[in-house]
């Protein structure tokens, strides 16, 4: 038997129990004497790596004579790719806490600092997962497109494949054109798409492809490993959450530089008491899913060893240094690239923030209401107006009891279809049927139910016909109005460029006075990704603040903002027919203040050798983020 037995041990395993189906032979011992004894057993003739993978496998505690999963995988690692490998894989603190981590937990986000190791430490991961039980795993990983996945994870699987011995790797056969490997013939068995290591594509253009591949996927082991997942389509890790369950054994690891609460990896990361649970002194906490950890430059091995020798792939003093000198600490780009957390505010000029929807409560979801609120509806016809779906967005609207303010909660949306094969009835009435289905499913009047007339005004007297002339008429077409807005209460058409201007920022005023709640992980992503642009003067067509065309943002993002067009309609209606005013005044003013004197004293200190500090300790000596007070979005987080 060569040194490490594994294609060997995998054909002697099909002569022996031909007759006995084999569900992992790569841990089959070969018949006969006693052998080699560690561990506290017999392991038979056993090569060392075949030993390593099977305590590996089965999770060997040092409570039964093992050295727990960890350490058995950084045994593995020490025979596959040591330092003397064309690929070594080299032992570090921060390679450390990601193993315990994936060790310990199935869904496991990592949201790391450029450099971490986390796209070679997750490659080796796979691989090892794939040789402990060749049969029984399939581990899928993804990033961007195939082409950029090959110079990120597929590149690092590739690499620290081919660096293996030729009898470990012997065992799979690597299709590099196909982003595959697959169970080696020469072992006796026939290959199957049921296991093996596999690249799916997963940007959002091709996410119904990289669903499709995750939901079919059937193993005793399934792993899928998700890098960039800031990039990636968040149907992708909901379809394995959704889907893999149900095998004996499944585990979903997220990486990314962190960019928004409600991206892919955000949404992965999610802490399980909310985004104003963890402060940037927070470098793992529990999620929605399972646990989060995150790498901070700042806090790299080298740095706080200050010597740049030490693991030079890691962050070092020298790069941390000119990142702060280039792109500056309180910059997006910093926060993101460098302190791996998600940064205070977006690097864009957007009308929404993150910032602005976690820190206002705008995705809180609970409402004790004075009386029984009103179901509402409000719904955006994209195909008539410019966009992609048809929207119809549900909520409630009443009065909250303990501060008397009119609140609308939204509760969710429906996406309405019409039959294309249906040639009797005109797809605008199809339309307009479904939406007056939808509103009565959720307990909506017409006269509590929205449509948005402006790309077609004819589209309304038809709902009036299918159902109702009591339905409100939304516009986003011309001129702001004369309502008066702001703390300074000046007109709406001073302030605002156009009516959709207007709709969008005032939206955002009653969100960040608490009269807009339940703003889900969609909603949230199209409200943070339209940007605005200011200047020109007052009453002229570009006077002072104007959000960009949906035409331009559909161009920019390849996806134009009908949920949240939906949302604004439903807005509108609130606004305009239903009595959903701003409140200002002494209530809003202390219901400010006490949110912004809770969050300024909570205490963000922690970790060994540090004075604690409250959030205005860390303005004043200039070691956190920076508060701007005042403007047009009052008390926001800015970079």
């Amino acid at each position: 038997m060569s040194a490490y037995g594994l294609r060997e041990t995998l054909m002697a395993s099909r002569i022996i129990k031909s007759k006995k189906k084999v569900s992992n032979p790569i841990n089959t011992a070969s018949t006969g004497a006693s052998g080699v004894k560690k561990y506290g057993r017999d392991w038979g003739e056993m090569s060392d790596l075949q030993i390593e993978l099977m305590c590996f496998k089965n999770g060997l505690s040092v409570a039964d004579g093992g050295l727990g999963q960890a350490e058995h995988f950084w045994n593995i690692v020490a025979i596959c790719w040591p330092a003397s490998s064309r690929k070594p894989f080299l032992r570090n603190p921060w390679g450390e806490r990601m193993i315990d981590q994936w060790c310990k937990h199935r869904f496991c986000s990592v949201s790391g600092c450029a450099s971490s190791s986390k796209t070679d430490t997750a490659a080796v991961w796979g691989i090892i997962n794939w040789l402990c039980a060749p049969l029984d795993t399939k581990v899928l990983c993804t990033s961007t497109t195939l082409r950029e996945s090959k110079k990120r994870i597929w590149g690092s699987i590739e690499d620290y494949w081919n660096a293996l011995d030729d009898d470990i790797r012997s065992v799979g056969k690597l299709a590099s054109s196909f982003g595959l490997i697959r169970l080696s013939e020469t072992t006796g068995f026939k290959a199957s798409e049921k296991c093996g290591i596999e690249l799916v594509p997963g940007e959002k253009k091709r996410e119904k492809e990289a669903t499709g591949k995750i939901i079919g996927i059937k193993n005793k082991r399934v792993i899928m490993i998700a890098d960039e997942l800031p990039e990636l389509s968040p149907a992708i890790m909901q379809a394995v959450i959704s889907n893999w369950t149900a095998n004996p054994y499944c585990q979903a690891i997220g990486l990314g530089n962190p960019a928004s609460y409600f991206d892919a990896h955000g949404i992965f990361a999610t802490p399980k008491d909310g985004w104003k649970s963890i402060t940037p002194n927070d470098f793992e906490w529990e999620t929605i899913y399972g646990n989060a950890i995150r790498f901070d430059a700042t806090l790299s091995p080298n740095v706080l060893a200050n010597d740049d020798k030490l693991y030079p792939w890691l962050p070092t003093c020298a790069r941390l240094a000119e990142a702060k000198e280039k792109m500056g600490e309180d910059s997006f780009g910093f926060w993101r690239q460098w302190r791996g957390f998600f940064p205070p505010e977006g690097g864009e000029q957007t009308v929404y923030s993150d910032t602005d929807i976690v820190f206002f409560g705008g995705d809180q979801t609970k409402v004790e209401w004075a009386s029984p609120p009103i179901p509402v509806c409000g719904s955006d016809p994209g195909y008539t107006n410019g966009g992609d779906r048809t929207i119809n967005y549900h909520g409630f609207l009443g009065d909250e009891l303990d501060t008397g303010m009119s609140v609308l909660l939204l509760t969710g949306y429906e996406v309405l279809k019409d039959d294309m094969t249906n040639k009797t009835v005109p797809r605008n009435f199809q339309i307009a049927r479904a939406f007056k289905d939808d509103c009565l499913k959720h307990g909506a009047t017409p006269r509590h139910s929205a449509v948005d007339v402006s790309g077609s005004p004819a589209y309304g007297d038809i709902v009036a016909r299918e159902w109702s002339s009591e339905v409100y008429r939304a516009q986003f077409g011309g001129n702001s109005s004369k309502n008066r807005v702001g703390e300074d209460r000046a007109m709406a058409k001073d302030r605002y460029s156009n009516r959709a201007t207007e709709l969008w920022f005032e939206s955002r005023n009653h969100m960040e006075s608490g009269q807009i709640r339940g703003v889900c992980a969609d909603l949230a992503r199209e409200l943070t990704a339209r940007r605005y642009t200011t200047g020109g003067t007052a009453g002229t067509p570009d006077a002072t603040v104007a959000v960009e065309s949906k035409k331009k943002m559909k161009a920019r993002t390849g996806q134009s903002p009908d949920i949240a067009d939906a949302f604004l309609v439903l807005f509108d209606l609130c606004r305009t027919r239903l009595g959903l005013k701003l409140k200002t005044g002494r209530v809003i003013a202390k219901k400010k203040a006490e949110k912004w004197n809770n969050f300024k004293n909570k205490a963000l200190g922690g970790g060994q050798g540090r004075r604690k500090m409250n959030f205005k300790s860390m303005i004043l000596e200039g070691n956190g983020p920076r508060v701007s007070l005042g403007g047009a979005r009052n008390l926001n987080l800015v970079r």
